[in-house]
């Protein structure tokens, strides 16, 4: 199912004035959301918003995803908030993407079964990083 998430990245690894419609599963207000001059927060994919929207969050907690995390997170550099809980994830936190997020604000990952050692110096690297949720998983401390 992580299938939907590539998908999803490989469509935003556009330049960062770029974004494209993206909701699913379960969640309230799930999905992909963004900010600038999208008319109601949530893009739409349509051209006006493709032209000014950034991506600013992705929610896709408890949406039956499995898969890894792809580096090409990096690309979306004006993400604030990544809420993929209570997944099936496997692999570890790409330490790559984390160091090109500086406007990341939350990252919840809890429950998810990441492993592998948790990128510390790229998670403290994130001075504007307030909510981190790693519970969880198989990280190796």
């Amino acid at each position: 199912m992580l299938s939907s998430l590539t998908f999803l990245v490989f469509w935003v690894s556009l330049p960062s004035t770029y974004c494209v419609s993206f909701h699913h599963g379960s969640s309230p207000g799930g999905g992909l959301h963004a900010a600038g001059g999208c008319r109601s927060g949530t893009v739409t994919g349509s051209a006006d918003d493709l032209a000014r929207c950034v991506v600013v969050a992705i929610d896709l907690a408890a949406n039956g995803l499995d898969g890894t995390l792809p580096s090409s997170l990096a690309a979306l550099s004006s993400l604030r908030r990544i809420d993929v809980g209570t997944n099936a994830l496997s692999g570890s936190l790409p330490a790559v993407a984390l160091r090109s997020l500086s406007s990341l604000q939350a990252l919840i990952v809890e429950d998810t079964q990441l492993s592998g050692t948790i990128p510390a110096a790229e998670l403290a690297s994130l001075d504007r990083l307030t909510s981190l949720a790693l519970r969880g998983n198989a990280f190796e401390y």
